[in-house]
């Protein structure tokens, strides 16, 4: 691709644009109430309280608070500012990604899926953390395939994959599950690396093992006396719809066949990763009682950098013209797949909906 960064930029606005467009518009969910009641509190509050009895790190929290400061007001912008940001910016950090693992159209493929992706719209619009660890948990990716593959080990890139698993950790306690798989793959390639990562991230998550409440795994487990019923249907419906909407049909398969077929890559230990998240949650799922599918969402970008690896294949063996022409036919039957849901996201209220019992409510995203 001559021109990448001429594509990426038309990609960063498109997706921008999509994010942007009926920003404000829907109500806030319950879980968006709870952060727009919580940011009231004080600084101190909020990063006590959510480390010692909440079940998210204060980050998103506090950054909803400055956002609201500097707003002026806590409303549905302040408030979901930050994770409009924050998903914004996971479009050019899955081109970093894309591009690290193969080369300019993987990266520009994988970015323009992260930024028509609909569940990853609607959790840029949404003020909870998920647009933040799955920005983090990209670029931490990016350069997790950088010291895997052996292009770099310096200790600069050392240091700043262990910034980046705690800045994962920081944004939401899931992500220790990917991250844990992450440094045991790499450990298995090179331990001492591996080994330094890890102590660097150690370090920077002190504050929060120190202050870490273990109460609020007591708590999970309680709820496992609501009564509420996971089926099979549910898990194998939500997952793939929450992460990828119905593109799941095509991206699924695809990350099937680059794992057979492209063993001489760094795909297989990130399909290794990808897979861990899922599983772990449904494991999960059997001890508190809830399917919280959008905990898996911060691995979305590998499914999609994965799936995308064969069509980047093919498409550099085709001329210019040729290549861009079919680029555009896959993205467009891709964005397809995303047309209803985006259409009920803009001009359905979900306000009517959080009246209902949870099982249905998690229905509407099928």
């Amino acid at each position: 691709m001559k021109k990448p960064y001429f594509f990426l930029a038309a990609v960063i606005l498109a997706g921008a644009l999509l994010r942007i467009y009926q920003f404000t518009w829907q109500c806030q969910m319950v879980d968006e109430q709870f952060t727009a009641s919580y940011i009231t509190n004080s600084v101190s509050y909020i990063v006590q309280n959510s480390l010692a009895a909440d079940f998210n790190p204060p980050t998103y929290y506090l950054c909803a608070k400055l956002s609201a400061f500097i707003h002026g007001g806590i409303d549905n912008f302040s408030i979901r500012l930050p994770a409009l940001i924050f998903g914004i910016l996971a479009i050019p950090a899955a081109y970093l990604a894309g591009k690290e693992l193969k080369n300019n159209t993987l990266g520009i493929l994988t970015a323009i899926v992260v930024a028509i992706d609909y569940p990853l719209i609607y959790y840029s619009q949404n003020a909870r953390p998920y647009s933040m660890v799955l920005l983090f948990f990209t670029l931490f990716i990016w350069m997790f395939i950088r010291i895997y593959t052996g292009k770099d080990k310096s200790n600069t890139s050392i240091i700043i994959l262990g910034i980046l698993a705690a800045a994962c950790l920081w944004s939401h306690y899931f992500s220790a599950v990917p991250l844990a798989v992450a440094f045991i793959l790499l450990a298995k390639k090179n331990r001492h690396i591996a080994i330094s990562s890890t102590i660097d991230a150690g370090i920077f998550i002190l504050p929060m093992a120190l202050m870490f409440g273990l109460n609020q795994f007591g708590e999970r487990i309680v709820k496992q006396s609501t009564g509420l019923e996971i089926s099979w249907y549910q898990m194998i419906t939500y997952i793939p719809n929450e992460l990828f909407c119905w593109m799941w049909i095509v991206i699924l398969p695809l990350v099937a066949y680059a794992y057979h077929q492209k063993k001489d890559t760094a795909i297989r230990p990130l399909v290794w990763i990808e897979v861990s998240a899922p599983i772990c949650l449904v494991a999960s799922t059997f001890l508190t009682g809830w399917l919280m599918p959008r905990y898996t969402v911060l691995v979305a970008p590998l499914l999609i950098i994965t799936a995308m690896y064969p069509i980047a294949d093919y498409l550099d063996t085709l001329p210019q013209t040729k290549k861009l022409a079919l680029m555009l036919l896959i993205i467009f039957g891709l964005f397809a797949m995303n047309i209803m849901s985006l259409y009920s996201l803009w001009t359905w209220s979900w306000c009517p909906a959080m009246h209902l019992p949870i099982p249905e409510r998690g229905m509407l995203w099928i």
